[in-house]
């Protein structure tokens, strides 16, 4: 496809051929399945100088990924301890599917299932020897590099997205004419360039923390943006995710602004993203002023007792946190208010409120009639 971008082409049957063997990679085996309980699993890891990867499959099929990248202290790992680390993160990643199931882990370190049987493993790895062993049972299967791809290239996703995001179309003469016609840089120039501002192989750089990035100009900035935030491979991350991918091309001022701006504005994250802000009042606490004010109650079921009860009624005085817990052989209104009226306000005083869940038990009249005749307030809550 490579010969199809050049200026001048001719779109042959190879040109043909391609096109439709991209479209058939699109609607076929690639796309994403909801997963089947009744078929097995297969993990697929992989690690990378730069991050991990891993892939959760149902017959050939891709039921989830998951990447991230290491951070400096993990970058320092050995090959195997990057290997290890890939596992242990990716069987926490997907651990709703695999729990209690037997699979086969592929990965391309050969040497994984004998330090496995390692009899005296040291510090990091006999950790992570022991984290594996809640996710038993699975086999670990070799799997040769070129073939375990799907984990190979999202373990390497942060290197292909820091390629997209450089300036790699702008030439140093284009970047420098850019740098020129902006504004600020020219004032920069004419007073003359000082700290933080430097000198660096023709530009007007940035420094900060002994890191220097190129200064860029106002005609660029749209086009930083783009590629950090809302490029095919960019992943339309939030503001902070987004000004750490900027600082890594260059710096301008009010950058944090103008990035946070852009992703407020983006329409593919405005609508397609789960915003997880929501517009529901704040929670007030509970808090009671004195013992006896606040009361709560609900009901656990347990295995039949000899005698015969089988529930137990629990109420708890919020501020002391006593509890009085009365079996029972039924669970009705009525068991309800005459443990409330003899096992509580008798022995312990009037409450003032009492909360308890939203069950036709809790909210049956007769209960209703007894807190109203009392003056007990009552709070009833979600059984969520």
């Amino acid at each position: 496809m490579m010969d199809v971008f050049h200026i001048d082409y001719v779109w042959d049957s190879e040109a043909q051929q391609a096109f439709d063997q991209i479209n058939q990679e699109l609607i076929s085996l690639s796309t994403l399945v909801y997963p089947n309980p009744q078929l097995p699993y297969d993990l697929h890891c992989d690690a990378s100088d730069v991050g991990l990867g891993a892939c959760v499959v149902q017959v050939g099929r891709p039921i989830a990924f998951a990447s991230r990248t290491l951070n400096s202290a993990e970058c320092n790992y050995t090959t195997t301890e990057k290997v290890y680390l890939a596992i242990v993160w990716a069987l926490k990643q997907f651990l709703p599917y695999l729990y209690r199931s037997k699979f086969p882990l592929y990965t391309d370190h050969a040497a994984l299932k004998s330090i496995l049987g390692t009899k005296l493993p040291r510090e990091r790895l006999a950790r992570w020897i022991m984290a594996l062993q809640e996710y038993q049972p699975y086999d670990i299967v070799h799997k040769k590099g070129i073939l375990n791809t799907d984990a190979d290239a999202l373990s390497r996703i942060h290197e292909v997205n820091s390629q997209d995001c450089g300036l790699k179309d702008i030439n140093l003469p284009m970047f420098q004419e850019l740098q020129k016609a902006d504004p600020k840089i020219r004032l920069l120039l004419r007073d003359g360039v000082r700290k933080p501002y430097i000198w660096h192989n023709g530009l007007v750089c940035y420094e900060e923390d002994r890191r220097v990035v190129p200064f860029i100009p106002v005609g660029l900035i749209e086009q930083v943006l783009y590629h950090v935030h809302s490029k095919n491979t960019a992943g339309h991350f939030g503001v902070d995710k987004t000004y750490a991918k900027a600082r890594e091309i260059g710096w301008w001022p009010n950058m944090g602004a103008d990035v946070t701006n852009w992703v407020q504005i983006c329409e593919g994250c405005q609508r397609y993203k789960v915003r997880n802000d929501s517009t529901r009042p704040p929670l007030k606490p509970i808090t009671p002023k004195h013992v006896g004010e606040i009361w709560a109650t609900d009901i656990a079921t347990l295995p039949e007792s000899h005698t015969g009860e089988q529930y137990v009624l629990v109420i708890m005085e919020y501020l002391s946190k006593w509890v009085v817990a009365v079996p029972l052989k039924s669970f009705d209104a009525g068991s309800i208010v005459q443990v409330l009226l003899y096992e509580v306000v008798l022995k312990y005083g009037l409450p003032l409120r009492l909360i308890s869940g939203n069950g036709a038990n809790y909210i049956a009249e007769a209960m209703e009639m007894v807190c109203q005749r009392l003056g007990i307030a009552r709070s009833l809550t979600s059984v969520q």
